[in-house]
This record gives structure tokens, sequence and C-alpha cells, in this order.
């Protein structure tokens, strides 16, 4: 026997226009079903055996079927379960239904469609997810957001949330036809940012691509940021005083939580005087010892120019629940959390660079000729046309998302 669904239609919600595949109860089927059968034994007997299991055990058997349904409906009116005990029911239906995955945004089932990026890829406004709660925010809006930079700065357009990372660990461990591809959450943006007073205009870049880890599983990022400016005006890529700090993009740069914004600033800024003095390597690496963040700053010239880039690993854990570590210490509520000794054995920085087809100075390479002589307006989408996105440049996520093609 498996859940019946249509039994209870509050437990789970498909995207508009999807269709499930499960086999519904068919309702013309006799209701008197064979006495050899659990489905079959008397109503006393029945009741008995709900006396010895857990609430979420004699909820999930109520569904297999309308007369199990019928006998044991009566106690959900006096003992509807809590938010956790409906997770945990929501849980053990998901092991049974492997085309359903749990939406800890609004505790419902919903039915993965198979599609690529599930319209996942891209800035927020470009999102073709058919789920309806993915556009609303709840309470726990921010436990659900993975936190990029530093402050919520408007010319971020990205969105990465607990969904991606839940659908593409499921992919991981059920295949293809359960969740979206790691290629669907690489993600690159460049913006001008223009002049203001007497500083000249800079541009900068952000990029972030993911790789899964097998054993254990943990689905890794590294996020990108390139500030480009002329190099015979080197004081650009240092902190500006007196700048508000939502509208210049150096400040936006963001490690975790752990490493304070002042304490960033000093590391940049020592980076870039020593590089223009010539005293020390053009490149520092360091790890957040509390949330196991690698970190490396280094400054880079190309073609008369010269770049300040600042690259971060991380482990975002096996996308189980949000209530992991190692996605709450990166999450937008900013709680004080450290990672256990256990989780930060692994660097994330070896895995992904060992298993990248991308190592992290290709990256750059590609990332600077991006901004080489503007080419990024050629090769990536223009969202001016979205007044809050002024002079921002997206390159979509996916091939079938675009239809450039890009040889620096």
């Amino acid at each position: 026997m498996g859940p019946d669904l249509a039994l209870w239609p509050e437990i789970i919600r498909q995207p508009k226009g999807c269709m499930s595949l499960l086999p519904i109860f068919d309702q013309n089927a006799s209701q008197t079903p064979n006495m050899n059968t659990l489905p079959g034994l008397p109503v006393e007997i029945l009741l008995s055996i709900t006396d010895f299991l857990p609430i979420n055990d004699w909820i999930c058997l109520s569904l297999c079927n309308h007369r199990l349904f019928a006998i044991y409906n009566h106690r959900y009116k006096s003992m509807w379960p809590t938010r956790e005990m409906k997770l945990t029911i929501l849980r053990q239906l998901q092991q049974d239904l492997p085309r359903h995955f749990i939406c800890y945004q609004c505790y419902l089932l919903h039915l993965y469609d198979g599609s690529e990026s599930f319209g996942l890829s891209g800035p927020n406004f470009w999102e073709g997810c058919p789920l309806r709660c993915r556009h609303i925010k709840v309470k726990n809006f921010f436990e659900l957001e993975l936190v990029t930079k530093f402050g919520y700065l408007d010319y971020m357009p990205r969105r990465f949330s607990f969904l991606h990372l839940q659908l593409a660990m499921r992919r991981f461990y059920l295949g293809d036809k359960f969740g979206i591809t790691t290629e669907s959450l690489a993600y690159t943006q460049v913006r001008f940012h223009p002049s203001k007073g007497s500083w000249p205009g800079v541009t900068y870049l952000f990029s972030t691509d993911a790789r899964i880890r097998p054993e254990p599983p943990g689905l890794h990022i590294r996020t990108q940021w390139v500030i480009f400016s002329d190099f015979g005006e080197p004081e650009l890529l240092l902190k500006r005083e007196r700048y508000e700090s939502d509208t210049y993009p150096r400040n936006g740069m963001y490690i975790c939580e752990h490493v304070p914004n002042w304490q960033k600033e000093r590391q940049l800024d020592a980076m870039v005087k020593a590089f223009f003095q010539g005293k020390h390597p053009s490149h520092s690496k360091h790890t957040c010892e509390r949330c196991n963040t690698d970190y490396q700053i280094e400054l880079c010239d190309h073609v008369n120019q010269v770049a300040l880039v600042l690259t971060t690993w991380f482990n975002l854990g096996p996308g189980l629940t949000p209530d992991d570590p190692r996605w709450r210490v990166r999450d937008g509520t900013f709680e004080d959390i450290t990672l256990n000794p256990s989780d930060c054995k692994e660097s994330p920085r070896a895995f992904f660079e060992t298993n990248s087809p991308q190592p992290v100075e290709k990256l750059l390479s590609t990332n600077l000729c991006y901004l080489q002589n503007q080419r990024y307006r050629k090769v990536m989408r223009d969202l001016s046309t979205h007044d809050h996105y002024k002079s921002l440049w997206c390159l979509p996520s996916l091939p079938s998302d675009s239809q450039w093609e890009f040889h620096c």
C-alpha cells in the first residue's frame, strides 16, 4: 500500500499546470477490503493498533486507503499535529514519494516537475518557478536565504535559497529526474559603478558556481568578487572614506558572519598597498576557524589594468534540513553559530579546486576577459530595463537560457 494523497490535500500541493504521476486510490473500487489484509481488519483492532503507534505513524497509515482514513479521521480534529510533528510526517511521506519534496516555507509537499532548473536560475525577477510560495515572504524567510554579500545591497538581484540546496542534493541522492543541476546554480553579473563626486567610476564582477562532495555529502559553493580599475589609479581599490556603505561595491564583498566588515576592509587595504609597494606576495589565504570558510584575497594586473579579487569557498552541507548548522551559519538570520570541529576537518577550497573543471585561476582569467574592453556588454544580458538594476549585466546560468556564445 502506498499513501493516497487525495485523502489529505492539506499536506501536498502541486505546481499549477502539473499533474501527479502517482497512482491515486480508485474511488470506484470495492470499499470492502480483503479480511486477510490490514485494511480489512475489524475497526476495533485497527483502533487498538494505533494505541501502540506514535501519531506520525498512524497518520501516515491513515493515508493508505479510504477505509483507514475514514476510521482514523476523527482523531485529526482532536490531535492535529504541531509544525514539528507535521515535518516528521512529511519526511516519512517524502521517502515513499521521491518525486515530491518538503517545502520548509509553507510546510507542504511539492511535486518536482523534472525541469533542468525548476525555474530557479538567473536573477530573482527572471525566475519561472511554479511554486507560489517561492515569491511570498514568510516569517522564516531569512532562515531560508543564503547570504553572499555584506548587507542586503540593491545591486545583487541573485537569490540563493535553501530550495536550491535541497533540490541540487536530491538530484545527487536520487538521480537526474529528482532535482536541479549544479550548473543551474552558476551565476555571473557585472555592474559599472558610476562616478560620484571626485571619485571616478569602477567596474565590478560577481560570480558563483557549485560542486557536490560525495562523501560526506555536501554542496560546496565558490564565489568571486572582482573590482576592476585603471592601473594608474590604484587608490580606487582602497576603502572610500565617507562613502555610503550601500553604494560602493567593495563594501558588499562578503566572507562570512565571523569576519566583520572592518576586518575585511583592513585585509583588503593591506593587500592593495602591499601590491603597489612590491613588499609582499600579491595574494593571501585565510580560513575562518568558526565556520570553515576558506577565502583568498589577491591583486592582479591585466592589460594595463588592476583587479582586486576576493574568492571564497564554503560547504552548505547535505541539504536535508535548514536546521543544519552548515546552512544556518550562512543564512539571513545572522545568528551566532559555530560549526562542530568535525565539520571543519576538510577544506572546502581543496575539494572544490581538485574536482572543478574550472580551477580558480581559469575562473579568474574568464572573469577578467569579461571585464576587458567591456566585453561583458556583448555576451551578457542588459538588465537596464529594470529600474532597480541600472548599469547591470547578467550571464545566464544555463546554456538553454542564452543565445550567445563567448570565446575569450
